[in-house]
């Protein structure tokens, strides 16, 4: 078994750390796994992504042009990874932000209002982790729920925040 999914958005937005969450709950699962980050550090709101590998065999090269699965929170990057995922991939995007291809299983869904609603546009990286773990099936969610505990469990106020918005990522692909 092997998972692989690209996290993309910008600067600030949080790709890194909700690749770095699923990494660390899908080794909960997987004998594997490898998080492999990219980010311009000269600004703020520049480009930010991560690839994220769970198996059950060992992982030789994180790096790979051809995406089973994307999660894009900032329409900016669209045009660089519109096309990077294969036939049949999964890609969950914030609403809006679609690919347009016919064969790419799109699902969109309101991140960033789904995280102000929850408390923060802060959190709008958990939701869009929610949505993917849910549609995608990679981890139970109650598994990545565990990793978002321990990660914030110093601060009990963003830990219940961080957790809400992972759910409220989960009820949206449960509600459709």
């Amino acid at each position: 078994m092997r998972h692989l999914v690209m996290v993309v958005g910008t600067g600030g937005m949080g790709a890194l750390t909700s690749g770095r969450l699923l990494l660390e709950a899908g080794l909960a699962r997987f004998a594997h796994g490898t998080w492999f980050p990219s980010y311009d550090t000269r600004q703020r709101g520049g480009p930010a992504e991560c690839t994220v590998i769970l198996s059950d065999e060992e992982v030789y090269s994180p790096v790979c042009q051809e995406l089973p699965a994307l999660i894009m929170m900032h329409r900016s990057q669209l045009d660089r990874f519109r096309e990077r995922v294969i036939p049949g991939g999964l890609a969950v995007l914030e609403r809006g932000c679609s690919l347009e291809r016919g064969d790419v299983n799109e699902l969109e869904i309101p991140g960033e209002e789904t995280a102000r609603r929850v408390g923060s546009p802060a959190v709008a990286n958990q939701v869009f982790l929610g949505a993917y773990v849910q549609a995608s099936g990679c981890l139970p969610p109650e598994v990545v729920d565990a990793a978002i505990a321990r990660r914030y469990q110093r601060r009990e106020d963003v830990q219940t925040l961080n957790r809400d918005a992972f759910w409220a990522g989960v009820r949206l692909v449960e509600a459709r």
